[in-house]
């Protein structure tokens, strides 16, 4: 389960933890409309896994839907939240360059910044300018030189890939040694604000979060991994970008999220006519005009030729 918010408005999307297709759409993030969703639509005995980041909402579905079914912590939701660290590493050196009177190697890392943060090696790049698209960067010719003359930062930047290859790890007992990294790698900057929390949330939450090395699989392609709410996450990645570039459209409350979920058969439903006294269908219906979560919470219905 995952959430979004499009246009103030809250949505929670329910998906197959494996494959990441979605299997359900719900008009709200409170935990009373989510709970009657998932006693109407789904056969709560045969889940076996709830995969979910650690919202109060997701934790009360899991507990009072879910009693028998292993909670798992979503590792993305956790790599996140270090990424607040790091972001506020950087800042914090950047500001000391600055007051430092070093104003171009502060300008410097700022403009790497968003290749410091990228967890995906393809998506290293400078800043976006006014005057100037992104370019991208290579580690050895770009990064290297910041992480060897800037500490802190290359502490903080091998601190979050021992995170990952915590998560990479097919076993919690070769994932700790991992851990151990981290930490070694994290002792100088412990007692930022931001790295208090994050360690706050690993130990508060430590159970979830290592319920995930009980659901890692060999996967095609070598590589181990467990379930994750990933995949929801780029579709729901998907969604916010076709809402950004939606300049002089005026109504896409539908056709914003058939886009997206339309394609992956949502529902799949027969559509009556919503004109009144008619009994005309069409279904199963795989595609747009969309399952009936969507139609209901865009308030728009199909109708057959003879009520349009």
């Amino acid at each position: 389960m995952d959430g979004i918010k499009i246009r103030g408005e809250e949505y929670m999307v329910v998906a197959d933890g494996i494959t990441g297709r979605p299997i359900g759409f719900i008009p709200s993030m409170r935990s009373e409309p989510i709970r009657q969703w998932v006693m109407d639509r789904l056969d709560v005995a045969a889940v076996r896994i709830f995969v979910a980041d650690l919202h109060r909402t997701n934790t009360s579905v899991a507990r009072l839907q879910f009693p028998n079914a292993l909670y798992v912590a979503d590792k993305w939701h956790v790599v996140q939240r270090f990424q607040k660290v790091l972001s506020q590493v950087i800042n914090r050196e950047i500001d000391r360059l600055r007051k430092a009177g070093e104003t171009d190697r502060g300008n410097t890392i700022y403009d790497f910044k968003p290749g410091l943060m990228a967890v995906n090696k393809r998506l290293r790049r400078t800043r976006r300018t006014a005057k100037g698209g992104q370019r991208r960067l290579d580690f050895y010719d770009d990064l290297v030189s910041i992480l060897k003359s800037h500490r802190v930062i290359r502490l903080a930047f091998w601190a979050r890939h021992d995170l990952i290859r915590f998560y990479s790890a097919p076993t919690l007992a070769e994932a700790l040694p991992w851990l151990d990294r981290f930490r070694r790698h994290t002792e100088t900057f412990a007692a930022l604000p931001d790295y208090e929390t994050f360690e706050a949330h690993l130990t508060n939450n430590w159970t979830l979060i290592t319920n995930y090395f009980q659901t890692t699989t060999r996967r095609s392609d070598g590589r181990w991994r467990g379930v994750t709410t990933n995949g929801l996450e780029q579709h729901n990645g998907e969604i916010r970008k076709r809402v950004r570039v939606r300049n002089g459209v005026q109504n896409l409350d539908l056709l914003r999220l058939v886009s997206v979920y339309g394609s992956r058969s949502i529902g799949e439903d027969i559509l009556l006519c919503a004109g009144e006294g008619c009994d005309q269908a069409i279904g199963p219906v795989f595609g747009p005009p969309a399952a009936f979560e969507v139609r209901q919470a865009a308030g728009v219905f199909w109708r057959c030729p003879g009520c349009r």
